[in-house]
């Protein structure tokens, strides 16, 4: 079988990382990868790869090629690389408005009976407002709505793969029928290095590590909140700052008010942490998470890899793909409870209104009457909201009047069950290797491909994309951190 590969460029990052993982899970096998990309590595890898001009991302290129010359370029690409046309392509994040040219070429593909897999790792409509509307404005449909034609077509011989249950469900509920989707998680491959999971420190101190780079989604606000509320004796470090500097002011707020509060809290710990980020992990008692939105999760299956287990925030959206599989996650909880009466009357309900009505009209959508109401019953129970709905400001109220009032501490009660997570250690890795290793990685990525390639070819049809969009576009699912 012969199979190119499309991304945008091969510079570090996740993309870049999962097509290593293809290239090593396909190594002993009989299928033939070329990948095609429209900027260079930095390093060759260990993969053929061919460089097409015009493929990058839309800021990165000169001159737009014209959609049939990239198409004529890749299918001359993948020939060079394969010697023939290959059996099937497998094209990574077709559809973010990384480039306007993209899928139009991979229109023409379809049409001309080349058999696609489309792997979605990020969707416009979840919570990125700002590509939708570029791919509105660039692939122009009905109303204000990118064409379905050339965002999700739909045909026999076009697959589209996620990354997780939840995007695979939307795809389904929107019309994609369940024969072209394959649930494809990212392997989890952890390098091997130093002994971790066995604390150096004292033993009447506790380490606690979130592995991120600290950008607005993973809530560090609420990383915070449990290093002020800890037992005097835990520590907690935040391994990278943001690179991207639209999030620097709002990293640079956190790491003043940690100061002003003399929180235990180390950022970017990768650097300034003896032994950098192996010496973290050797020393941490467990990692830990209070993000609010993942694609994969692999923050809830690398740790069991080196020795820790997991704390924190669960998404269960996520999570529920790990817990099927046998992986308990006892140390995480999905509410924290703030009392409504912290805020001053109708506070919420107008900073709700106000990013709601923005976070729609982005999206090209009137807000509906019952928005604001059907997003708070949602971030509320008994009398109290969710911290992780909060945004910055609100979060930062609650940790003032925390440091000021530590009786008020009692409220947030919710135990992290750490004893049970450590005697799941060997169990759970057990099960991460089994579910997510390679070779499993390597065997539903061989399902997809043959599926795909064995497909029928018929005329191609269009997915409306306003019926993805309202899978992701729910009040329920709002958060101020997201909007």
């Amino acid at each position: 079988m012969r199979v190119a590969i499309l991304h945008y460029h091969l510079l570090p990052g996740g993309v870049t990382k999962v097509i290593g993982n293809i290239a090593a899970a396909l190594a002993e096998s009989d299928v033939r990868i070329g990948v095609i990309c429209g900027q260079a590595p930095d390093e060759p890898p260990n993969y053929p790869v061919a460089v097409v001009e015009g493929l990058d991302y839309d800021n990165r290129v000169s001159s737009p090629l014209p959609p049939r010359e990239l198409y004529e370029r890749l299918r001359e690409a993948a020939t060079d690389l394969l010697g023939d046309l290959p059996d099937l392509w497998h094209v990574h994040n077709h559809s973010l408005a990384k480039n306007h040219i993209l899928p139009r070429a991979l229109r023409m593909l379809a049409d001309n009976g080349q058999r696609l897999l489309l792997q979605i790792h990020d969707f416009p409509e979840d919570g990125r407002p700002g590509n939708y509307s570029r791919l509105a404005e660039t692939l122009a449909g009905e109303g204000d709505a990118p064409s379905g034609e050339l965002l999700y077509p739909q045909a026999s011989h076009l697959h589209y793969a996620t990354l997780n249950g939840r995007d695979l469900r939307s795809l389904r509920e929107a019309g994609v029928p369940a024969e072209r989707l394959h649930l494809l998680p990212n392997a989890v491959v952890m390098e091997q290095s130093a002994a971790v999971g066995n604390p150096a420190h004292p033993a009447a101190e506790r380490l606690f590590v979130y592995p991120t780079r600290a950008i607005r989604r993973k809530n560090i606000g609420e990383l915070l909140l449990w290093s002020l509320l800890g037992e005097g004796r835990d520590r907690y470090a935040l391994t990278m700052a943001p690179d991207n500097p639209v999030w620097q002011p709002i990293y640079e707020r956190w790491v003043a008010l940690a100061d002003e509060l003399k929180l235990p809290v180390l950022f970017a710990a990768s650097k300034s942490y003896p032994g950098g980020y192996d010496g973290l992990l050797r020393d941490a008692d467990a990692a830990f998470t209070t993000s609010i939105a993942e694609g994969f999760g692999l923050a809830f299956l690398e740790p069991w890899l080196s020795g820790l287990p997991i704390l924190g925030r669960d998404l269960p959206d996520i999570t529920r793909d790990f817990t099927s599989e046998g992986i308990e996650l006892p140390g995480l909880y999905d509410f924290l409870p703030v009392p409504l009466d912290w805020f001053h009357d109708k506070m919420l309900h107008a900073r709700f209104s106000e990013e709601l009505a923005h976070s729609f009209a982005e999206y090209g959508r009137p807000l509906p009457a019952d928005a604001v109401d059907r997003a708070l019953a949602a971030a509320c129970r008994g009398g109290t909201i969710d911290f992780a709905r909060l945004d910055e400001d609100m979060q930062a109220m609650v940790l003032r009047r925390l440091a000021v009032n530590p009786g008020d501490r009692a409220q947030f009660a919710v135990p992290f069950d750490l004893e049970t997570s450590r005697r799941l250690l060997d169990r759970n890795r057990r099960h991460v290797e089994a579910s997510f290793s390679l070779p499993a990685y390597g065997r539903r990525l061989m399902d997809a491909y043959v599926a795909t390639a064995q497909s029928p070819v018929e005329r191609v049809s269009a997915l409306d994309p306003g019926l993805l969009l309202d899978q992701f576009l729910k009040p329920e699912r709002f958060h101020l951190m997201l909007s």
